[in-house]
């Protein structure tokens, strides 16, 4: 069986996809009421809307997707895990250990001081 490649890469998230989403911009409900009241805004607006559909990413909805056969879709397509995750995970675990330092300077220095307060209380006047 020939493998064939998926038709459209997401350069957001990298999904990759034979069928892209296709979606209208603006809101339905608008262009109901526009055509309700304001006749020609309304016309305007709901050509607008059908005239300027975009491809969307199933996976993450942006209207990121292009195709496959591209150079830059074949790219991404043959291009390792985004290392960018690690990099995150690295930054979050390094922010973790320096919140936890400062917490235990805090708890050390407060120690410090309730104990100095407690000194100057049994103190003889």
């Amino acid at each position: 069986m020939h493998y064939a490649p998926p038709g459209f890469v997401c350069t957001a998230c990298g999904y990759q996809t034979v069928r892209a989403d296709r979606v209208m911009p603006g809101n339905g409900w608008l262009t109901a009421t526009l055509l309700f009241f304001f006749v020609v805004p309304g016309i305007v607006y709901w050509v607008w809307r059908h005239t300027s559909k975009e491809d969307r990413c199933p996976l993450c909805g942006r209207a990121s997707v292009i195709p496959a056969e591209s150079p830059i879709g074949r790219s991404l397509i043959q291009s390792p895990p985004d290392v960018r995750f690690d990099r995150i995970e690295q930054a979050i675990d390094a922010l973790a250990v320096e919140v936890e330092r400062v917490a235990e300077s805090q708890r050390y220095s407060a120690r410090l001081l309730n104990d100095r307060a407690g000194a100057d209380k049994n103190a003889p006047r």
